[in-house]
């Protein structure tokens, strides 16, 4: 077997993880997000959710993300359109150059924040949260 044909499988393969920074959910994908994992990336988020409920704000990491489709967008809207629903802010970060072209491109960046870098996005979301949560006690 050539060593570029199994890195090529490896950089592929669709992979989400989980981590929590105060209160904050980053789910971090990587491989290529198209027809036959979009399902599979709304079914991430949400899982995400459950597992680590309450949580006020999801970021979703896509620095590892190799390739988006059609259908990798609608899942990203639908996982939007959710978060909303259940009053959760949602941000995209480190999308890699390829996937930002596509965000931009389709207009997808207008509708979900996406920030240069995790850092970026939690400070952020820090920051919108702490401010809504002053507002609301006052």
């Amino acid at each position: 077997m050539n060593t570029l044909g199994h890195w090529a499988v490896v950089v592929a393969r669709f992979r989400t993880s989980y981590q929590i920074s105060n209160g904050t959910l980053v789910v971090v994908v990587s491989g290529r997000v198209d027809a036959s994992k979009s399902s599979d990336l709304e079914e991430a988020f949400r899982k995400g959710v459950r597992q680590h409920d309450p949580v006020s704000a999801v970021i979703g990491d896509f620095e590892g993300i190799s390739a988006i489709s059609s259908a990798g967008l609608r899942a990203v809207l639908v996982v939007a359109k959710w978060m909303r629903a259940r009053g959760t802010k949602f941000a995209l970060c480190a999308v890699n150059r390829n996937a930002r072209h596509v965000f931009s491109v389709s207009g997808f960046d207008q509708i979900i924040r996406v920030f240069p870098s995790r850092a970026a996005a939690l400070t952020s979301l820090r920051d919108y949260l702490a401010k809504a949560g002053q507002g609301s006690e006052s």
